[in-house]
């Protein structure tokens, strides 16, 4: 099966995708603008090289994104934006400790921003997508610092990249970090998968690192392409090597939510001992996981006709706080969408999925009843016809009195012996009847058009 990755961004990238050392030499030659005083010079490069991230091919180093948030302070000082440009200094400070205080001998403007930035706030834990490689200022780690910007790159299991922005402090992630775009080539067994889930498990439980992340990718990349829906038993296994793959990146809290729903849909599931190992910071995580409730569960817009499944089970509601399996499936069972959706992540707009389930289920009616419907269908569309066309005569035909109407009231208006006093009235009903016989003549015309198209 192939799987393709993408976001808007990189699709446009074409021969401009950039090495990081072409990005560094950017930001470099940047810095130099402005300590020469070419401010607008500084700013555009500042701009380019923000627009450059969602074509790199490899994470950016810890250094590098601290440079890019120094350039950015001083460009959003530069346009009017004092907040962003201290959230920006005190995050390429928080980054590069020992090379802020260099830069900030360089330049007077970056120390003063160093001197007012605020404290770090604390770390927010943000959805990424199931087993995306994701990094936030050059750190795999699917975390930022509250009110500070942050450079976002997301790679897919097999390695491209998904997308890449600079991400505004003040600015929710955007929806490719938890929504990567896919396109499957072929079904994928839900066999398939459970095989891959068993393969993760026994690499775990064997410490072998690259054959486990190996089985994580085939089932990031199958799950959206499943033919068929999951049973809860299967939606548990894959979130509990979700929670795997989330403690080993350091996120604490993603994990517990993940083996918190392992929990709840596989109450008998007995752990193997790398979960339950006493002292170990992955068996407390997984102890904790099984002694909070269930969360409270959030109703979802499910388009009409379309049967909504979470985590193999059907419902018209999600878990406020958990991740989430998320199916769509026509009432007969055709598979229309999965996705791995994280704790809090809104769904996507799925009024389109609505369509193809009004398509599978006419396509599934007896053919004696598919021709009725058909057939109500015609006669539908011929009765509109009829009345279209039929309304649109008689509004000619008003037009037409109206027009008659009109040419009486000019023959008075002109009449020589038309009293003085009623000549005012007269060019007043001679106006209101043309006004009329115009406008029903627009209608009528109308009408009759729309009922050739329907």
């Amino acid at each position: 099966m192939i799987l393709v990755w993408f976001s808007a961004a990189l699709g446009a990238c074409g021969d401009d995708a950039l090495t990081n050392a072409a990005f560094q030499e950017s930001l470099d030659g940047a810095w130099s603008m402005l300590l020469e005083g070419d401010d607008d010079a500084f700013r555009a490069e500042v701009y380019e090289a923000e627009k450059a991230i969602a074509c790199l091919q490899a994470p950016v180093t810890v250094v590098d994104a601290a440079r890019f948030h120094r350039n950015r302070a001083l460009a959003s000082s530069l346009s009017g934006d004092p907040k962003g440009a201290l959230a920006s200094a005190a995050a390429s400070f928080r980054l590069a400790p020992e090379q802020a205080p260099l830069w900030a001998q360089e330049n007077t403007a970056y120390s003063q921003l160093l001197d007012q930035a605020p404290d770090p706030g604390p770390v927010d834990e943000f959805a990424t997508s199931l087993a995306a490689r994701v990094y936030t200022d050059g750190s795999p780690v699917p975390a930022r610092q509250t009110g500070q910007p942050v450079l976002v790159q997301v790679f897919s299991p097999e390695g491209p990249p998904v997308g890449g922005a600079w991400i505004d402090a003040r600015s929710p992630m955007p929806d490719w970090v938890a929504f990567p775009t896919v396109s499957c080539a072929d079904d994928v067994a839900i066999e398939s998968l459970v095989q891959d889930v068993e393969a993760a498990e026994a690499a775990f439980a064997a410490l072998d690192v690259d054959g486990f992340e190996a089985a994580l990718q085939r089932i990031a990349s199958g799950l959206p392409c499943v033919d068929q829906a999951l049973r809860p038993t299967q939606a548990a296994a894959i979130h509990r090597l979700e929670g795997l793959r989330l403690y080993t990146s350091g996120s604490r809290l993603g994990a517990l939510r993940s083996f918190q729903e392992a929990q709840l849909l596989d109450p008998a599931f007995v752990p193997p001992e790398a979960l339950t190992r006493e002292g170990s910071t992955l068996g407390d995580l997984w102890t904790r996981a099984g002694s909070v409730g269930s969360p409270p569960w959030q109703p979802v817009d499910v388009p009409e006709g379309v049967v909504l499944r979470i985590d193999g089970i059907a419902s018209s509601a999600r878990p406020a706080t958990l991740p989430g399996i998320v199916q769509l499936l026509t009432p007969t069972g055709r598979h229309l969408w999965t996705r791995y959706v994280p704790a809090e992540a809104p769904l996507p707009d799925l009024a389109g999925l609505g369509l193809a389930a009004g398509e599978d289920a006419e396509s599934q009616l007896p053919p004696a009843l598919a021709l009725y419907r058909q057939d109500e269908r015609k006669r539908s569309r011929s009765n509109l016809r009829r009345g279209l066309q039929m309304g649109g005569a008689a509004l000619l035909v008003g037009s037409g009195l109206m027009y008659g109407l009109n040419a009486r009231h000019v023959a008075d208006y002109r009449d020589p012996t038309e009293p003085p006093e009623g000549l005012a009235s007269a060019r007043i009903a001679a106006n209101r009847a043309a006004t009329a016989s115009a406008g029903l003549l627009v209608l009528g015309s109308v009408s009759i058009g729309a009922s050739f198209v329907f």
